[in-house]
Parts: C-alpha cells; sequence; structure tokens
C-alpha cells in the first residue's frame, strides 16, 4: 500500500498532471477529454489503414506495369 501512495505522490507532481488537473476537476473538462482521445485513436486507426492501402496500390501497380511489359519501378 506504501508503493501505491508513493507512485501517487510522484505522478500528482509531474507537470503533464499538473496541467490537465483543473480539466479534470469538472466534468466538462473530462468529456473534453475524453473526446481528445477518442480523436487521437481515430488518427492512428486512419494512418494505418492510409499506410496499408498506400503499400497495396504500390504492389498491384508495380504488378501491372510487370504484366503490361512496362518497368517497374519501388520505392
Amino acid at each position: 500500500m506504501e508503493n501505491v501512495k508513493l507512485a501517487l505522490a510522484f505522478v500528482s507532481n509531474l507537470p503533464v498532471v499538473s496541467r490537465i488537473a483543473p480539466a479534470l476537476s469538472s466534468r466538462r473538462g473530462v468529456t473534453a477529454l475524453e473526446y481528445g482521445l477518442i480523436a487521437c485513436l481515430i488518427a492512428v486507426v486512419i494512418m494505418a489503414g492510409v499506410g496499408t492501402l498506400g503499400t497495396n496500390l504500390n504492389t498491384m501497380f508495380d504488378e501491372l506495369a510487370t504484366t503490361i511489359g512496362g518497368v517497374a519501378t519501388s520505392n
């Protein structure tokens, strides 16, 4: 139990926590923080999807170029 108290004291003194603590004291601030986290998660999913899509399209066009007799160029 003492370790938990020490960890809580350490975390509560971090600069990041002291900046967001006022936002966490009201329900409105917590809701805004939740929406921000959701937006970050959506952005990460979109970036991963676009990266995969780009790789797949690059492969498809390289195969198409090889099939029709062109020179395939890869980055």
